[in-house]
């Protein structure tokens, strides 16, 4: 749903600036990964949605963690490297939260 909503963007960046569309995908998918991951490790989406709130708050007051425009290589370098542990956490996870 996250990747529908942002797909007018993406696909205008695309002609623009390939490596911000390139960093919007990384975030989209690094956001949607750690929320499965916190989900499946808590049992509960609530880390994750104060998590995102507090992430949210810091980067209105400047911080550039999401800033794909003004900065896409650092975006997709921290989004691509957050991926890795999102992975092999979720990967660990699930099936403890698959047993019940």
């Amino acid at each position: 749903m996250l990747c529908a909503l942002s797909l007018p963007t993406m696909v205008r960046l695309l002609g623009n600036d390939p490596t911000a569309a390139l960093a919007t995908f990384t975030a989209i998918t690094a956001i949607v990964s750690w929320g499965l991951c916190l989900g499946a490790l808590c049992r509960n989406p609530r880390p994750f949605e104060l998590l995102m709130v507090g992430i949210v708050y810091t980067c209105l007051n400047g911080v550039t963690l999401f800033d794909t425009v003004g900065h896409p290589m650092f975006t997709l370098t921290l989004h691509a490297t957050a991926l890795l542990p999102a992975g092999l956490l979720l990967a660990w996870a699930w099936p403890r939260l698959a047993r019940g």
